[in-house]
Protein backbone atom coordinates (compact mmCIF):
# COMPACT_ATOMS: atom_id res chain seq x y z
CA UNK A 1 0.00 0.00 0.00
CA UNK A 2 1.58 3.29 -1.01
CA UNK A 3 1.29 6.06 1.83
CA UNK A 4 2.03 8.77 -0.51
CA UNK A 5 3.07 9.42 -4.09
CA UNK A 6 2.40 7.09 -6.96
CA UNK A 7 3.78 4.04 -8.96
CA UNK A 8 3.37 2.59 -12.29
CA UNK A 9 3.90 -1.56 -11.96
CA UNK A 10 3.95 -4.39 -14.36
CA UNK A 11 3.82 -8.17 -12.52
CA UNK A 12 5.45 -10.75 -15.08
CA UNK A 13 5.58 -8.78 -18.27
CA UNK A 14 1.76 -8.00 -18.03
CA UNK A 15 -0.08 -5.05 -18.67
CA UNK A 16 1.16 -1.99 -16.42
CA UNK A 17 -1.49 -0.32 -14.14
CA UNK A 18 -1.55 2.55 -11.67
CA UNK A 19 -1.13 2.34 -7.81
CA UNK A 20 -1.80 5.71 -6.13
CA UNK A 21 -1.78 6.63 -2.44
CA UNK A 22 -3.67 4.48 0.12
CA UNK A 23 -4.73 1.52 -2.82
CA UNK A 24 -4.20 -1.87 -1.61
CA UNK A 25 -2.72 -4.05 -3.99
CA UNK A 26 -2.14 -7.97 -2.88
CA UNK A 27 0.63 -9.97 -5.48
CA UNK A 28 3.14 -12.71 -5.18
CA UNK A 29 6.48 -11.89 -4.00
CA UNK A 30 7.95 -13.88 -6.21
CA UNK A 31 6.63 -12.37 -9.34
CA UNK A 32 9.18 -10.61 -11.69
CA UNK A 33 8.04 -7.04 -11.06
CA UNK A 34 8.92 -3.60 -12.69
CA UNK A 35 8.12 -0.25 -11.23
CA UNK A 36 8.46 3.31 -12.15
CA UNK A 37 7.80 6.62 -10.24
CA UNK A 38 8.32 7.47 -6.16
CA UNK A 39 6.61 6.47 -3.16
CA UNK A 40 6.63 5.89 0.45
CA UNK A 41 4.86 2.44 0.95
CA UNK A 42 3.73 0.26 3.63
CA UNK A 43 4.63 -3.53 2.71
CA UNK A 44 2.87 -7.03 4.55
CA UNK A 45 5.21 -9.72 3.69
CA UNK A 46 3.57 -13.00 4.78
CA UNK A 47 5.16 -16.90 4.02
CA UNK A 48 3.18 -18.98 1.97
CA UNK A 49 0.69 -21.37 3.96
CA UNK A 50 1.92 -20.57 7.11
CA UNK A 51 -0.20 -17.53 7.60
CA UNK A 52 -2.45 -14.93 5.60
CA UNK A 53 -3.11 -11.51 6.33
CA UNK A 54 -5.11 -7.84 4.71
CA UNK A 55 -4.09 -4.32 4.82
CA UNK A 56 -6.82 -1.89 4.86
CA UNK A 57 -6.55 2.01 5.37
CA UNK A 58 -8.24 4.12 7.38
CA UNK A 59 -8.09 8.03 7.29
CA UNK A 60 -9.52 10.94 8.34
CA UNK A 61 -10.18 14.39 6.55
CA UNK A 62 -10.75 15.87 9.52
CA UNK A 63 -11.63 15.58 13.55
CA UNK A 64 -13.66 12.08 14.39
CA UNK A 65 -14.17 8.83 16.14
CA UNK A 66 -14.28 5.31 14.87
CA UNK A 67 -15.01 1.84 16.34
CA UNK A 68 -13.79 -1.12 13.67
CA UNK A 69 -14.76 -4.64 14.30
CA UNK A 70 -11.86 -6.96 13.75
CA UNK A 71 -12.23 -9.84 10.93
CA UNK A 72 -12.72 -12.87 12.35
CA UNK A 73 -9.75 -15.76 11.65
CA UNK A 74 -9.02 -17.03 8.48
CA UNK A 75 -9.94 -21.08 8.55
CA UNK A 76 -7.52 -23.26 10.32
CA UNK A 77 -6.17 -20.20 12.04
CA UNK A 78 -6.38 -19.67 16.22
CA UNK A 79 -3.89 -16.50 16.63
CA UNK A 80 -3.37 -13.14 15.01
CA UNK A 81 -1.65 -9.96 15.29
CA UNK A 82 -2.77 -6.56 14.64
CA UNK A 83 -0.82 -3.91 13.59
CA UNK A 84 -1.96 -0.14 13.58
CA UNK A 85 0.56 1.96 12.06
CA UNK A 86 -0.16 5.87 12.25
CA UNK A 87 0.59 7.56 8.85
CA UNK A 88 0.15 10.93 9.32
CA UNK A 89 -1.47 13.05 12.20
CA UNK A 90 -2.04 11.57 15.77
CA UNK A 91 -5.01 9.41 17.63
CA UNK A 92 -6.12 8.08 20.95
CA UNK A 93 -6.19 4.69 20.27
CA UNK A 94 -8.75 2.05 22.44
CA UNK A 95 -7.75 -1.92 22.26
CA UNK A 96 -8.33 -5.05 23.99
CA UNK A 97 -8.97 -2.96 27.16
CA UNK A 98 -5.65 -0.38 26.61
CA UNK A 99 -5.80 3.19 25.96
CA UNK A 100 -2.47 4.85 24.00
CA UNK A 101 -1.93 7.62 21.79
CA UNK A 102 0.03 6.87 18.63
CA UNK A 103 1.64 10.15 16.47
CA UNK A 104 3.27 9.98 12.97
CA UNK A 105 5.50 7.62 12.62
CA UNK A 106 4.69 5.28 15.41
CA UNK A 107 2.59 1.48 15.39
CA UNK A 108 0.56 -0.58 17.80
CA UNK A 109 0.88 -4.23 17.94
CA UNK A 110 -1.47 -6.12 19.53
CA UNK A 111 -1.79 -9.89 19.67
CA UNK A 112 -4.60 -12.29 19.91
CA UNK A 113 -6.87 -9.25 19.57
CA UNK A 114 -9.74 -11.28 19.09
CA UNK A 115 -13.62 -10.37 19.64
CA UNK A 116 -12.91 -7.08 20.52
CA UNK A 117 -12.77 -3.39 18.88
CA UNK A 118 -10.51 -1.07 17.61
CA UNK A 119 -11.19 2.27 18.46
CA UNK A 120 -9.91 5.47 16.93
CA UNK A 121 -10.41 9.59 18.35
CA UNK A 122 -8.62 11.63 16.06
CA UNK A 123 -8.50 15.39 16.58
CA UNK A 124 -7.52 16.65 12.84
CA UNK A 125 -6.87 14.75 9.45
CA UNK A 126 -5.30 11.40 10.17
CA UNK A 127 -4.12 8.58 8.19
CA UNK A 128 -3.30 4.77 9.23
CA UNK A 129 -2.53 1.57 8.04
CA UNK A 130 -4.14 -1.32 9.78
CA UNK A 131 -2.60 -4.73 8.88
CA UNK A 132 -4.23 -8.13 10.34
CA UNK A 133 -2.45 -11.31 10.29
CA UNK A 134 -4.04 -14.73 11.08
CA UNK A 135 -1.74 -18.02 12.18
Amino acid sequence: MLLDGSLLLRHNGGAPFRLDAYQVHAFDGGAATESQGRCRDFNLMLRKGRCCGELRPIRFAGAGEESLPLSRPAAGCSHNALLLYCAAGHAQVSLAGSLCTLAAGESLLEEDALDTALHLSVPDTADFVLAEIWY
